[in-house]
């Protein structure tokens, strides 16, 4: 599940180095690479791979209907450990599919901050 998937955002993580720089430069050029620096980009709003045979994540599966009951099973799981770790963007999560209701919970997410690390802070303070 990725909240921010909405076509504009673009993600980042702690793969800003030497890779990722030479994939821009490669991009300008290649379109299968642009291709790829896209989908890392501006992920989409959920990604289901098959590991075992498709270990660089490069055919989404989500949408497959052999993977209905995986899809479903894996969201019950998403749900189960968001609510149990007070994620702030369960509301996100619960209202995905419609894109105004989840932005609306992102926003309140972001002014609320992160339940989970809220959940940590508490237990730490009563150490």
């Amino acid at each position: 599940f990725n909240a921010w998937a909405d076509g504009k955002y673009s993600y980042r993580n702690n793969n800003e180095g030497m890779t990722m720089r030479a994939m821009n430069e490669a991009a300008k050029t290649d379109p299968a690479i642009q291709h790829r620096v896209n989908l890392f980009r501006k992920r989409c709003l959920e990604e289901l791979y098959d590991l075992k045979n498709d270990p660089d994540c490069l055919n989404n599966l989500i949408d497959d209907p052999k993977y209905t009951a995986i899809k479903e099973k894996m969201h019950k799981k998403l749900e189960s450990y968001m609510r149990e770790s007070t994620d702030s963007l369960l509301d996100a999560f619960l209202n995905r599919y419609d894109k105004e209701k989840r932005q609306a919970a992102m926003r309140i997410a972001k002014k609320s901050g992160s339940g989970s690390s809220d959940k940590k802070k508490k237990k730490q303070k009563t150490k």
